[in-house]
């Protein structure tokens, strides 16, 4: 029997859709235990297990990061050394450090976007008064020239000794 399957049989094998265990495989890349590399890449069986885990966590409506912490908990994490030092994919050491949460990892995020959209209604509010105060100045040269308009309106009415003779 085979002792690796592509990641379509994973999927099957854990009895959820293709196009989620991609969105879980990119979500949690660290628990896919592979052999391979690119398109030989071919996975354990254990992907399967994990691939189940994460669902039926998900269905609990668990955060991403309670999947994290929950995963970390029950599985080995791939890792290996690196030249340099660097951790990469496939060694089976446990992760103890908790992981962050989804409000952690949001949080700076929501900050940074909460601080410009601040500046941007600040903007706004700027070019709101510069308008209004130029409505207001547009509104007072029109009633200066409505009430210029109506003198020289005046002086055409008068006969035309009267414009003569003033």
């Amino acid at each position: 029997m085979n002792d690796t399957y592509t990641f379509k049989e994973i999927c099957k094998m854990a009895d959820i859709p293709y196009s989620t265990g991609r969105e879980y495989k990119k979500l949690y890349p660290e628990w896919m235990y592979s052999a391979g590399t690119s398109k030989r890449k071919r996975y354990l069986e254990q992907t399967a297990e994990v691939l189940r885990t994460i669902s039926d966590l998900r269905k609990k409506g668990k955060s991403a990061g309670e999947v994290l912490n929950e995963l970390s908990r029950l599985y080995p994490v791939n890792i290996e050394e690196m030249p340099g030092g660097k951790q990469a994919p496939n060694d089976k050491r446990q992760v103890t450090e908790k992981v962050p949460t989804d409000t952690d990892l949001l949080l700076p995020a929501r900050l940074t976007l909460l601080t410009e959209q601040q500046k941007a209604i600040t903007e706004i509010l700027q070019r709101i008064a510069d308008r209004d105060e130029r409505i207001e100045q547009l509104e007072n040269d029109n009633t200066k020239l409505k009430r210029k308009l109506y003198q020289i309106e005046q002086e055409m009415k008068k006969p035309w000794w009267k414009k003569i003779f003033r």
